[in-house]
């Protein structure tokens, strides 16, 4: 019996198919290797996101005592003070039931913010 039982030609063949699948292999590990170094990074990163403090938002004098509206726009109002139309309390009455909020968008008749 011969120390190789294969032909000159299955030997090739073989050396062939081991270089192929160790190039293979060492893609495929090279490939997990910077996959997992970039999660790694990411994770640091989102990590060292909480170490360091938001910064302290700028509001001047300016900023803190200026109003959206002009003084007079009906916005700033106080609503207690508004006169209330004649009819309000029946509109009122008739209508209760069927007054709701509506902050958003629809959908299949429920209400989203």
């Amino acid at each position: 019996m011969s120390a190789f039982p294969y032909t000159p030609l299955q030997n090739t063949l073989f050396q062939i198919a081991e270089v192929i699948l160790r190039a293979i292999l060492r893609n495929l590990l090279l490939a997990v290797a910077a996959s997992l170094t970039a999660i790694v990074t990411a994770i640091g990163v989102y990590v060292a996101s909480f170490d360091t403090p938001a910064p302290a938002p700028i509001l001047t004098p300016a900023v803190r005592t200026s109003r959206l509206f002009p003084d007079n726009a009906i916005w700033n109002l106080p609503c207690d003070q508004s006169p209330v139309h004649s009819e309000s309390a029946k509109w009122m009455a008739a209508n209760t039931a069927q007054l709701r909020t509506e902050f958003g968008d629809t959908y299949a008749g429920e209400y989203y913010a």
